[in-house]
C-alpha cells in the first residue's frame, strides 16, 4: 500500500506540473481525474466497510485427498463498481493440526480459491484480517469478520473381503449361545423402537404386529468376544498425512464391510472399546466425529 502511495503520489505531482505549464483543458481534465477518481474510491471503500458482509462457502463433504473449491461471497448494499474486498483465509486440518492461509481479492460479488486436502479428517476455513480498500491501493478500511466453514474430507473405501471374519464370527456366536445369560452378545436384552439405519433383520414381527410399530431386538453390550475396531493412535495421528489417511480409510473399509454383513461390532481409539455399532447410521456418525476430532482419543 505504501508503494501504491507513493506511486500516486509522483503521478499527482506530475499532472500539477503539467498543470501549471500547460494550462488547457486536457490538462485540467487530468488533474481532476487524478483527484476525483481515487478519492470517490476511497469514499466508496469506508462507506462499504459498514456494510459488507463475507461468506465463506466450501463443500460440505468430499470424497478422498485432493482439492476443495471454495468461495469468498460478498454481500454488499452498494453494486456501484468502486471498492475491493481482501481477506486472509486459514485453513485448519482437524487431525493433522496444520495451518495454511491463502489471501483471497476480490472486486466483485464472489471470489474462489482452492485448498489441497492431504489426507481424511476435516478442514476448517475461518475468516480473519479482511479489509475493504479503493480500487487504487491508496487506503484500507479494517472488517470485523468471524466466519467460517467446515469441509469434511471422508476416506474413499475400498472392497475388503469378509469370509474369514464370517466364519470366525459365526463360530464365537455358537460357542456363546451355550454360555450362561448376560455373556452373549447376540443375545436378546430388550426391544426398541425402530429406527432409520436399523437392520431389517433386527425388527421383532409377531410383537411389531402386536404393538402396531416398529420393533427392534437389542443385544446384549459385546463382549471381548465381539469384533473391535481400533486405531493405533501413535501411529496413525503421528503428523504423516499419508499414515493418517491410510489409517482411516482402511477402519472406514472394514467397518463398512461389516455393517453390510450385519455384524455387531465395536470401534476403539485408545486400545479398548468406546463405541458400539449397531447401524448404519451409528457407522458413519461415529466416523464423522472421527474426521472431525470429536471423539475422547483427542483429549
Amino acid at each position: 500500500m505504501i508503494r501504491n502511495r507513493i506511486i500516486f503520489g509522483l503521478f499527482a505531482v506530475s499532472a500539477l506540473l503539467l498543470y501549471f505549464f500547460e494550462n488547457n483543458t486536457g490538462t485540467r481534465f487530468v488533474l481532476v481525474c487524478t483527484i476525483a477518481l481515487p478519492l470517490s474510491s476511497i469514499c466508496l471503500a469506508c462507506i462499504a466497510g459498514k456494510s459488507v458482509r463475507l461468506h465463506v462457502k466450501v463443500p460440505d463433504r468430499v470424497t478422498g485427498p485432493g482439492i476443495i473449491h471454495g468461495r469468498l461471497m460478498i454481500e454488499s448494499p452498494i453494486r456501484v463498481p468502486g471498492f475491493a474486498v481482501q481477506a486472509g483465509i486459514t485453513m485448519t486440518h482437524s487431525l493433522l493440526s496444520s495451518q495454511t492461509r491463502h489471501t483471497v481479492i476480490s472486486d466483485g460479488a464472489q471470489a474462489a480459491f482452492d485448498c489441497e486436502a492431504l489426507a481424511c479428517g476435516a478442514m476448517e476455513f475461518s475468516l480473519d484480517q479482511a479489509e475493504t480498500r479503493d480500487l487504487f491501493g491508496l487506503w484500507s478500511f479494517p472488517l470485523t469478520v468471524s466466519e467460517s466453514a467446515i469441509c469434511l474430507i471422508e476416506p474413499e473405501t475400498y472392497p475388503v473381503s469378509m469370509d474369514s471374519v464370517s466364519a470366525a464370527m459365526l463360530t464365537d456366536e455358537a460357542e456363546l449361545s451355550a454360555g450362561q445369560s448376560g455373556q452373549n452378545p447376540f443375545e436378546v436384552s430388550g426391544y426398541r423402537s425402530y429406527m432409520p439405519g436399523d437392520r431389517v433383520q433386527d425388527i421383532h414381527w409377531k410383537l411389531s404386529a402386536k404393538t402396531d410399530q416398529l420393533l427392534i431386538r437389542e443385544g446384549e453390550r459385546p463382549s471381548e468376544h465381539c469384533i473391535l475396531l481400533c486405531l493405533d493412535r501413535l501411529y496413525a495421528f503421528s503428523g504423516d498425512g499419508a499414515v493418517l489417511d491410510e489409517s482411516v480409510t482402511a477402519l472406514a473399509s472394514v467397518s463398512e464391510e461389516l455393517s453390510r454383513a450385519g455384524f455387531l461390532f465395536g470401534i476403539g481409539l485408545r486400545g479398548r472399546f468406546e463405541h458400539l455399532v449397531r447401524s448404519e447410521t451409528e457407522r458413519q456418525l461415529i466416523l464423522s466425529r472421527l474426521l472431525l476430532g470429536d471423539l475422547p482419543a483427542y483429549t
